[in-house]
């Protein structure tokens, strides 16, 4: 009895979808490079900001939230967005529009984060680091994730790469919200208090 030949075995579905990842996060990056480097020539900065956001009505605190998640993205300085929206919003909606912001701003840069880091890697091992150092704040991270990710969120606030180390743990999304919400009060706080007195 013939055996029925033996066929190539094509490539894994595993493999082509790690490589549609990487595709999609290159494509990812180079569009938010080219986007930042328009807004920049542009004059993106905080009085132009405040201009538009006046001439939208109701419309410019759903809006504000949106743009500033994605100046986060574009590494647009955050507390520029907070300090807009003490002048335009006033000092109490203001800081809940700008504390909002920064909650929504560092969870999505966490998110894409995490997808762009997922995309990257071929293992679905944890990473780690190879300092000793930073194993030992990983570690931290991993017993004690809300307040370390608070006590980070207090010292650098909104910046990015913080975003991006978190997402490269494993830190847990729900973890990750709590800890910033906790680490941002106070530096949100400060940015509408100083932002008075411009």
């Amino acid at each position: 009895m013939n055996q029925p030949a033996a066929t190539t075995p094509s490539p894994a579905p595993a493999a082509r979808g790690l490589l549609a990842r990487r595709v999609g996060a290159v494509l990812v990056v180079l569009t938010l490079i080219a986007a930042a480097i328009v807004a920049r020539r542009s004059g993106v900065d905080g009085p132009m900001l405040q201009r538009e956001l006046l001439a939208l009505g109701w419309l410019a605190a759903p809006l504000f939230l949106l743009v500033m998640a994605a100046g986060e993205l574009l590494h647009l300085p955050g507390m520029v967005f907070i300090v807009v929206a003490r002048l335009v919003f006033g000092p109490t909606v203001g800081f809940v529009l700008g504390y909002t912001g920064a909650v929504f701003a560092v969870t999505v840069s966490f998110l894409v984060a995490r997808q762009l880091v997922a995309a990257a890697r071929s293992s679905t091992d944890p990473w780690r680091p190879r300092w000793k150092f930073a194993q030992r704040a990983l570690d931290r991270l991993e017993a004690h994730p809300v307040q370390t990710v608070a006590l980070l969120r207090l010292v650098l606030w909104l910046a990015p790469p913080l975003s991006y180390a978190l997402a490269s743990s494993k830190l847990r999304v729900r973890d990750h919200v709590v800890g910033s919400a906790v680490g941002l009060v106070a530096p949100v706080l400060v940015a509408v208090v100083v932002s008075g007195y411009l």
